[in-house]
């Protein structure tokens, strides 16, 4: 991430990088709330260095840890006898640990789909951090609600509680879609239960405290938590979409005779557009975090199939110059561009001189190379 303000801290992030994993290798094998914690962070330090090996291992390093230490996966009436005897620094580090784990588990499970990652069937048991009695909502343990043990500052708001409690919702659909089922979707799983989970969503945001709330001058973080929640609405509908006309299904808790998978995952593409431009104009953090990147992807994917759409290119070039910006502090948002570009060069959309132009690639490589990152199958992410 310091990439981004000195090109010269690369060589030291590689360095970093080799000195952890050799302290992970003489020191990393224990279950400890450190440990678990240590694993969760090289995971996510890796994600944008193209190994995705690294981050698969480290996290399921991080999982299985968890899992010893009964942080989660277990069920939350098994655990709750302990945690009235923990004392509350012992009960604050395993909270913070336990939805830290659980949520990059979450994230990663649904926006990257790394294969043969063994995630917790149960949330973690261990309260909520930053979430008082009145503030719980939302699917999770019954301990959650009990205490509030945070030390956030007061600028920040309270995203984590309202992370944690949006990956405990998601934690369904991931168990749902994609959890030991061998057959791809949409064949083992129901419009009924994407329509349960998408109201289940908007209901819980409509409880946001107002800290959270999208508007214009909110902090980067909230702006980023709104990219997730409508990127987790495309993949909720996803295997329900672009069905041809006569056969779309309709939703049958909304009145409207247009509610559709097809409009409710059109809407969050739009609302995708317009974060990903507002984010990438007034927002420093675009130059120099990753947690954006998904909104990036989901958008020029959406895009390419709507090229009959005559904003189509100015949402596509959004997203490559946002991956521009990306390129030096991460070498994946390089990759991912290129690929783009192959694939819209590839359906004659951009020829390579106006590629060029806009500095957005000097060479272009085989498709095949980006195919782990995104398609523009209709079946595809």
């Amino acid at each position: 991430m310091f990439t981004a303000l000195d090109e010269k801290a690369s060589d030291l992030a590689q360095l970093f990088c080799t000195e952890a994993k050799r302290l992970w290798t003489q020191e990393g094998k224990g279950n400890t709330l450190l440990d678990a914690a240590s694993a969760q962070l090289l995971s996510l330090a890796y994600l944008g260095h193209r190994k995705d090996h690294y981050v698969l291992k480290y996290l399921s390093a991080a999982l299985r840890i968890g899992t010893r230490l009964s942080l989660f996966g277990v069920d939350p009436t098994k655990i709750a006898p302990d945690l009235r005897n923990m004392s509350t620094e012992s009960r604050r580090a395993s909270s913070y640990t336990a939805w830290g784990v659980f949520n990059w588990a979450i994230l990663t499970t649904l926006f990257y789909q790394q294969p043969g990652l063994e995630y917790p069937n149960y949330p973690p048991a261990y309260p909520i951090p930053g979430e008082g009695p009145s503030d719980s909502t939302g699917e999770t343990s019954s301990t959650s609600s009990n205490t509030s043990e945070d030390s956030s500052p007061a600028y920040m708001g309270k995203p984590f509680p309202t992370l944690c409690r949006f990956w405990c919702i998601t934690h369904g659909v991931t168990l749902e879609y994609y959890k030991n089922q061998p057959s791809p979707l949409p064949n083992h799983v129901s419009l009924k239960f994407a329509e349960f989970k998408y109201r289940e969503l908007l209901a819980w945001m409509e409880t946001l405290p107002s800290d959270q709330i999208l508007r214009a001058g909110c902090p980067h973080h909230v702006v980023i938590f709104h990219i997730w929640f409508h990127a987790v609405v495309l993949d909720i509908f996803r295997p329900f979409v672009r069905r041809p006309r006569r056969e779309r299904p309709r939703l049958k808790t909304f009145a409207a005779p247009r509610s559709t998978p097809d409009a409710a995952f059109n809407a969050s593409v739009n609302q995708l557009k317009q974060l990903v431009v507002e984010y990438r104009c007034h927002y420093k953090s675009s130059t120099h975090t990753l947690l954006c990147q998904t909104a990036l992807i989901y958008v020029a994917n959406a895009v390419l199939h709507e090229t009959h759409h005559p904003q189509w290119r100015f949402y596509f070039l959004a997203c490559i110059y946002a991956y521009a910006a990306l390129r030096k502090p991460y070498r994946i948002a390089e990759v991912i561009s290129r690929g783009l570009l192959t694939m819209t060069l590839q359906d004659g959309d951009i020829n390579p001189e106006a590629a060029r132009v806009e500095n957005l690639a000097e060479r272009f490589e085989d498709i095949a190379l980006f195919r782990e990152f995104t398609t523009v199958d209709d079946g595809g992410r």
